[in-house]
């Protein structure tokens, strides 16, 4: 289990962080925002909140 943790968050932290960075982008924010932005821990914005809440 303890490794499990760590392999399992590096893969999602990878994408994460890549995806975050076009983030900025207001164009990119949308379309990231429905891909897995919800998953982001750092939502910057209640947008994502919603998204949870719909699906």
């Amino acid at each position: 289990m303890s490794p499990k943790g760590p392999t399992s968050l590096v893969p999602y932290e990878l994408p994460s962080a890549s995806t975050y960075l076009p983030l900025r982008d207001p164009s990119k924010r949308t379309a990231a925002k429905n891909i897995h932005t919800s998953r982001l821990p750092r939502a910057p914005t209640p947008h994502p909140k919603r998204v949870q809440a719909q699906s």
